[in-house]
């Protein structure tokens, strides 16, 4: 069986130092977001018809629901049933869920 075309790997001479360093992605999306947020604050975060909130005003509504359900007794590790209208206010619960410190998405 003769080796693969793919071994060598001929795709690398294609890429630039940059794009051949190593990659570190944060460890969730929740800490991914942050790292927008912190970056970015008045950016566009979530658009919808006339509506834009911006990444400032969607981790604060975040941070706010994920209290709710902390004070309320929810739990990291506890399940969350969600029902929701399909709206861009929709993802701050379910990005709550997997605050740290706050109720896991598990």
């Amino acid at each position: 069986m003769s080796a693969s075309h793919y071994a060598a790997r001929p795709w690398l001479s294609q890429l630039t130092a940059a794009q051949r360093a190593p990659v570190h992605p944060p460890a969730s999306v929740v800490h991914s977001f942050r790292a927008a947020a912190r970056r970015a604050p008045d950016r566009t975060a979530l658009a919808y018809f006339d509506g834009r909130l911006s990444y400032r005003e969607t981790d604060a509504l975040t941070d706010s629901v994920a209290g709710h359900l902390a004070a309320r007794g929810v739990a990291r590790g506890d399940r969350v049933a969600l029902m929701l209208q399909n709206t861009p206010t929709s993802s701050s619960p379910c990005s709550a869920r997997g605050r740290p410190g706050r109720p896991s998405s598990r």
